[in-house]
């Protein structure tokens, strides 16, 4: 079983590509479901900041919650609670093939804070974060 099950982890895995501005999340040690892959992204698209988390798979049944939150500040802060918060969406179960996102303004000149916090199956298994620049142009950039 073992070995049909890291066989499978392992082709999914192929399956699901990363970009540069993406990360993916595997849990393995759900208690009802066996595997659960989740992807996310911070992007500035349209003078928009977007912050998306996708269940890209769930092997057996699983609860996936999932709450984004977006913040903002005109300076560099180490501390996001120091930032402007701007919005947040959060879902109680986060199925498979569907995503949830965040949206805001961007502004020039800009550093945002884009906070990723998931709980599958009663379990917090990650809480991970992005940092990102707007720069004088528009140019974004994560950091």
């Amino acid at each position: 079983m073992k070995k049909i099950l890291l066989l499978f982890i392992l082709l999914s895995s192929m399956l699901f590509s990363l970009n540069v501005e993406a990360r993916e999340y595997s849990n393995e040690n759900s208690s009802r479901g066996i595997y659960v892959n989740l992807k996310s992204n911070l992007y500035y698209q349209d003078r928009q900041v977007i912050g998306e988390t996708k269940n890209n798979f769930t092997l057996f049944p699983s609860t996936v919650k999932v709450r984004l939150t977006l913040y903002m500040s005109y300076q560099y802060e180490a501390d996001f609670s120091n930032m402007t918060f701007m919005t947040s969406n959060h879902t109680e179960d986060l199925d498979m093939g569907n995503s949830i996102s965040v949206c805001a303004n961007g502004i020039n000149n800009t550093y945002w804070y884009f906070d990723v916090y998931c709980v599958i199956d009663g379990n917090k298994v990650n809480n991970y974060y992005y940092r990102a620049y707007i720069d004088q142009y528009g140019n974004f950039s994560l950091m």
